[in-house]
């Protein structure tokens, strides 16, 4: 059984090797504004160097960006850029989709957890205004978080 840790390198590598064979996943992506926040540190320079990759040239250049990385993590991003096949626009929006939406998750978890212990910070210093402001912020944690659930839960359309 894989745990979250694993979960979530599967979708950061999923997604960056879908970046780097596919146009609409570098699309995606430069589209959804916090994305590469998402990614863990091993990942986020990558996706950030394909993101600039793609808004200066329009296209990704695997050497190119290959160099600016250290040699083991040149090596997968090689690797990835090469691995299997690429999946029909259908398939691949779904991953993308997929991806993301487990990223986004774990980020917000992490971003709840954080305001979680900086309203506990509040309270211990007597802080009212800090502590209410910090208290607005992981309700809108928690909001971003259901709406994602709901999203999760609605039944599929087919496409046409």
């Amino acid at each position: 059984m894989a745990t979250d840790g694993n979960r979530d390198d599967v979708a950061e590598r999923s997604l960056v090797g879908l970046m780097l064979r596919t146009t609409s996943a570098v699309a995606k992506m430069a589209e959804e504004k916090d994305a590469a926040d998402w990614f863990g540190p091993k990942w986020r320079g990558v996706v950030d160097g394909v993101l600039r990759e793609w808004l200066e040239g329009g296209n990704v250049d695997v050497a190119r960006l290959t160099q600016r990385l250290p040699p083991n993590l040149a090596g997968e991003v090689t690797a990835l850029a090469m691995a299997g096949e690429d999946p029909s626009d259908a398939e691949c929006a779904r991953m993308i989709t997929d991806c993301l939406a487990h990223l986004r998750r774990k980020y917000l978890k992490g971003m709840e957890r954080e305001v979680r212990i900086a309203i506990r910070a509040a309270e211990e210093q007597n802080d009212e205004k800090a502590k209410r402001e910090r208290i607005l912020e992981w309700q809108d944690l928690v909001r971003k978080e259901r709406q994602l659930e709901r999203r999760k839960l609605e039944p599929k359309r087919p496409a046409r």
